[in-house]
């Protein structure tokens, strides 16, 4: 369901672009934006629906 959630959110293209327009991803190690962005979103659930 959550996947779900994530796919309709239909941006990541344009994300992407930001992404690498402010070079955000610079060094980073491990996650990409995309993958942080997504885990954040997962992580804040809860809260979302309480």
């Amino acid at each position: 369901m959550f996947a779900q959630l994530v796919q309709s959110l239909n941006c990541r293209l344009e994300f992407n672009n930001l992404v690498q327009k402010h070079g955000s991803c610079h060094g980073t190690k491990g996650l990409t934006s995309w993958s942080q962005l997504v885990a954040m979103l997962f992580a804040s659930l809860p809260v979302l629906i309480h």
